[in-house]
């Protein structure tokens, strides 16, 4: 992997001070497509129609709330997505500099295939975190590939929980929430 020779290369030559301050290897990204996708977008729109729904499965409770687990989401799918030749799957891959990215892919029986990709970043340097992370971005990668909800979602809000909008007051004057 020609990264790794460049690293290796820079630890030997280098001192740890330049080795902070190296560039990172450029490389031409990788296609979030196959050449032509036309076939498997026919049996996608055809699997997409017959999808079950998808219940809230679990609790959370630091959030007190609900939410359907990768299993859930998969179930509800794999007959529809398995009709009409259709395969689901996800795999990780190091970048080129340095997060680990999960790629989850929708592939059709003709090799036609679409992926999606989102880095995993979690909040402590841990297996656990790391864990925990992956398996959320799992989830929500699928869902958003897929192009499903989990039905009575309390966290779809629309982007309200996260919206700055200012609130009128009785007496004209305008606050921040």
């Amino acid at each position: 992997f020609p990264v790794t020779i460049y690293i290796e290369e820079i630890i030997k030559n280098e001192s740890y001070e330049t080795m902070i301050d190296m560039p990172t290897p450029v490389t031409k990204d990788e296609p979030y497509t196959s050449e032509s996708i036309n076939e498997l977008a026919l049996a996608f729109s055809k699997a997409q129609g017959e999808y079950q729904q998808v219940g809230q499965n679990r609790q959370n409770p630091f959030f007190k709330s609900q939410y359907a687990d990768l299993d859930a989401i998969l179930s509800a799918v794999r007959p529809a997505l398995s009709k009409y030749g259709l395969a689901f799957y996800q795999f990780t891959k190091l970048s080129t500099n340095g997060p680990t990215v999960l790629h989850t892919r929708i592939i059709h029986a003709s090799g036609q295939w679409i992926e999606s990709r989102s880095r995993i970043i979690p909040a402590k340097n841990d297996q656990q975190a790391y864990g925990s992370t992956l398996s959320y971005q799992r989830r929500y990668s699928a869902m958003t590939i897929l192009g499903i909800t989990a039905s009575n979602d309390p966290s779809d809000d629309d982007g309200e929980s996260v919206a700055q909008r200012p609130v009128q007051q009785s007496l004209g004057s305008t606050i921040k929430r």
